[in-house]
């Protein structure tokens, strides 16, 4: 999900759709003792649940800005939800019934959301009428594991190819301002987003003399995976192999650590799918992307 999530309020009321209940499902909010549980269902598929195990990881079941939310069935963990502010992630069992979930997503005044798609099609069909619904097609990729005498992908003449350090910071947010993904942000706020990939995550950085012309980040990491996002070159940098040679560098890293990489991109957007095929990835699923807002 973006960085620019509203925290989740702990403190409020627990929504009213806890008490709805599907046909041999039993829904409830999260807590230490599901822990083992939560984290076996994302386990299931790591790149999917993400974004979830990401949290997890970090902070547990309980963090102060989010909520987890659980379906059960037959005794075991068969879905989740994850809540930040009005944002949700969702993650469910093939065939799991995400409709009790959905409707806590509702209550709390669902405003975006993504996932595979029939996860974020089961939200939206819980929307009562009068939202108008941005939905966004893309295709999840993951890299493919680079074969031994594999020759690693050369960046382009007078090119350094290279994981960003603090100092980076300021040319790094002059590279980003007002692009896509990030045109509403402040330049404070962008650069505090940026400083936390550069910090909490990792990014990397394609320099020409002296100029970051080049970058691309994970926006979540886990012990078995990470997503990359964030990739973007400079309009007058594009069709060298910067692009390509940044997120394959990314990637071989994140192999070496064991993580499996992951990225999304527009199912529409064809110079991303070749930049993204060079880099060693293929297609694996679709991913969904939904802006809610009630309309005018």
């Amino acid at each position: 999900m973006r960085q620019d999530v509203s925290p989740y309020m702990s403190g409020q009321p627990e929504p009213a759709a806890l008490s709805a209940r599907a046909p041999g499902v039993i829904m409830r909010r999260l807590d230490a003792r599901d822990h083992a549980a939560l984290a076996a269902l994302l386990d299931t598929d790591p790149g999917r649940g993400v974004f979830l195990a990401d949290t997890l990881e970090r902070y547990g079941v309980t963090p102060p800005f989010a909520g987890f939310w659980g379906a059960f069935t037959g005794g075991g963990l068969v879905a989740a939800l994850m809540l930040v502010g009005r944002r949700a992630a969702p993650f469910a069992l093939p065939g799991a019934d995400l409709a009790p979930l959905a409707r806590v997503a509702v209550s709390e005044g669902l405003d975006f959301t993504m996932g595979r798609a029939a996860e974020v099609d089961a939200l939206l069909a819980a929307l009562p009428a009068g939202h108008r619904v941005l939905r966004e097609e893309h295709h999840l990729a993951e890299h493919l594991p680079p074969r031994a005498r594999e020759t690693p992908i050369s960046p382009p003449p007078a090119t350094t190819i290279r994981r960003a350090v603090p100092g980076d910071l300021d040319a790094l947010a002059r590279l980003y301002f007002r692009t896509d993904g990030f045109e509403h942000l402040t330049w404070e706020h962008l650069r505090q987003t940026l400083d936390g990939r550069i910090r909490g995550l990792r990014t990397y950085v394609a320099e020409t003399r002296g100029r970051l012309v080049s970058a691309a980040s994970t926006s979540a990491e886990t012990a078995r995976a990470a997503m990359i996002g964030g990739v973007w070159t400079a309009p007058d940098a594009r069709n060298r192999g910067h692009s390509t040679a940044v997120v394959a560098a990314l990637s071989r890293e994140l192999h070496g650590e064991g993580r499996r990489a992951f990225l999304f991109y527009l199912m529409d957007n064809a110079p991303a799918a070749v930049v993204y095929a060079r880099a060693g990835y293929r297609v694996a699923g679709r991913w969904s992307v939904a802006y809610i807002a009630l309309e005018d």
